[in-house]
Protein backbone atom coordinates (compact mmCIF):
# COMPACT_ATOMS: atom_id res chain seq x y z
CA UNK A 1 0.00 0.00 0.00
CA UNK A 2 1.44 3.39 -0.83
CA UNK A 3 0.50 6.80 0.69
CA UNK A 4 -1.18 9.16 -1.23
CA UNK A 5 1.42 11.74 -1.77
CA UNK A 6 4.10 9.43 -2.65
CA UNK A 7 5.18 7.45 -5.92
CA UNK A 8 4.81 3.78 -6.81
CA UNK A 9 7.10 1.44 -5.11
CA UNK A 10 8.77 -1.77 -5.77
CA UNK A 11 8.99 -2.89 -2.41
CA UNK A 12 6.00 -4.73 -0.81
CA UNK A 13 4.19 -3.05 1.83
CA UNK A 14 1.76 -2.32 4.53
CA UNK A 15 -0.43 -0.21 6.39
CA UNK A 16 -2.46 -0.26 9.45
CA UNK A 17 -6.02 0.70 8.81
CA UNK A 18 -9.33 0.91 11.15
CA UNK A 19 -12.26 -0.71 10.16
CA UNK A 20 -14.57 1.96 9.43
CA UNK A 21 -18.69 2.53 10.29
CA UNK A 22 -20.36 2.09 7.22
CA UNK A 23 -22.06 5.35 7.38
CA UNK A 24 -18.25 7.03 7.31
CA UNK A 25 -18.41 5.40 3.83
CA UNK A 26 -22.12 6.00 2.43
CA UNK A 27 -21.03 8.82 0.66
CA UNK A 28 -19.07 6.65 -1.87
CA UNK A 29 -21.40 6.01 -4.49
CA UNK A 30 -20.19 2.49 -5.21
CA UNK A 31 -19.63 1.19 -1.55
CA UNK A 32 -22.24 -1.23 -0.65
CA UNK A 33 -22.17 -2.18 3.33
CA UNK A 34 -23.86 -5.16 2.63
CA UNK A 35 -20.73 -6.80 1.42
CA UNK A 36 -18.00 -4.73 1.27
CA UNK A 37 -15.98 -3.22 4.36
CA UNK A 38 -14.64 -0.01 4.62
CA UNK A 39 -11.59 0.46 5.85
CA UNK A 40 -9.11 3.61 6.16
CA UNK A 41 -6.95 5.79 8.87
CA UNK A 42 -9.57 8.81 9.79
CA UNK A 43 -6.23 10.84 11.15
CA UNK A 44 -3.82 10.55 8.41
CA UNK A 45 -4.19 10.49 4.53
CA UNK A 46 -3.38 6.37 4.22
CA UNK A 47 -5.75 4.29 1.82
CA UNK A 48 -5.07 1.51 -1.31
CA UNK A 49 -3.45 3.35 -4.25
CA UNK A 50 -2.37 2.47 -7.74
CA UNK A 51 -1.29 -1.58 -7.75
CA UNK A 52 -3.03 -2.47 -4.39
CA UNK A 53 -6.13 -4.11 -5.93
CA UNK A 54 -6.38 -7.63 -5.12
CA UNK A 55 -4.01 -7.63 -3.15
CA UNK A 56 -5.60 -9.47 0.72
CA UNK A 57 -6.88 -7.31 4.07
CA UNK A 58 -5.58 -9.10 6.64
CA UNK A 59 -6.88 -8.97 10.30
CA UNK A 60 -4.29 -10.28 13.01
CA UNK A 61 -2.55 -11.96 10.05
CA UNK A 62 -6.03 -13.90 8.67
CA UNK A 63 -7.04 -12.69 5.13
CA UNK A 64 -10.92 -11.24 5.28
CA UNK A 65 -11.20 -9.92 2.25
CA UNK A 66 -9.33 -8.63 -1.09
CA UNK A 67 -9.23 -5.10 -1.84
CA UNK A 68 -10.95 -4.04 -4.51
CA UNK A 69 -10.16 -0.06 -5.00
CA UNK A 70 -9.49 3.27 -3.02
CA UNK A 71 -10.06 7.14 -2.37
Amino acid sequence: LTEVEKSDSNTLQEVKLRLMDPQACRHFETFHHNFQLCVGNPKKAKSTFKGDSGGPLLCAGVAHGIVSYGM
